[in-house]
């Protein structure tokens, strides 16, 4: 696959199949919507590598569009992956029909993930004691591929400051149970992928700490079709290149 070439959907799938996330496609049975990032082949997230990330750009930028990707790969290796969507009702309708999603309105944003911290967390720790491992990466070793290979857990947050808005009370829930992801997530298959209208790591700081424990950062803009563009962070620095969106491609 070259690197100018639009991923096909058989690149997406393989690509999921190993962690990677393609970064890009808008509709893999449409490859005409392609928005593009600058180099679409080397786009992608190793999960493996990048357990959680907050995307961050203006509105308009094309944030809950970047989202897709993650739902996509749900829909194509429905045996690795199962997602929780937590979005507006306007953009619930694209994954709708993928049985490994689960939409939720973001006024049910709280229910729904003290449910992933009170439910999924423990079982996922549960299940790594019984089978003496110590990550979900050595669990998913230990099992052939299939109906019981376990799947990843993919918590998509379209909208991290309405997510946190209401009253204090609520707000002090969400914020600990997204920390309880972060914390507690990376061995266990568990990865937060989170938007944010702040379009900078710089405006991070006038958010909730809670921003402030995502390890990896991407800046996102998109500003017509073709030239959408993608610059990663760690922390506030530019982070190595093993991270960056143009990161060497699939083999």
């Amino acid at each position: 696959m070259d690197n100018r070439t639009t991923p096909t959907p058989r690149d997406i799938e393989r690509a999921a199949a190993n962690s990677r996330i393609i970064l890009g496609a808008f509709d893999p049975a449409d490859l005409d919507s392609w928005y593009g990032i600058e180099r679409p082949a080397y786009s992608y997230h190793d999960l493996t590598r990048v357990p959680h990330l907050l995307v961050m750009g203006r509105t308009g930028a094309g944030k809950s569009i970047l989202l897709r990707n993650y739902l996509n790969a749900a829909g194509l290796k429905p045996d690795l992956y199962t997602v929780v969507h937590i979005t507006t009702d306007a953009d619930m309708g694209f994954s709708e029909d993928i049985d490994q999603v689960k939409n939720v309105p973001l006024q049910d944003a709280e229910h729904k993930l003290a449910q992933v911290v009170e439910k999924a967390l423990p079982s996922r720790e549960k299940n790594l004691r019984d089978a003496n491992v110590s990550n979900w990466d050595e669990l998913t070793n230990t099992c052939e591929r299939g109906e019981d290979t376990p799947r990843r857990l993919l918590v998509l947050v379209d909208g991290l400051e309405r997510t946190l808005g209401g009253d204090m009370l609520s707000r002090n829930k969400v914020t600990k149970y997204l920390a309880e992801i972060l914390r507690r997530g990376r061995s266990l298959g568990v990865h937060l992928i989170a938007t944010t209208q702040a379009d900078t790591p710089k405006k991070l700081d006038h958010g909730p700490e809670i921003l402030e424990e995502f390890v990896h950062k991407v800046v996102f803009s998109y500003r017509h079709r073709g030239s959408g563009y993608a610059v990663w962070y760690e922390g506030k620095e530019p982070a190595s290149p093993e991270f960056a969106v143009n990161a060497p491609g699939l083999d």
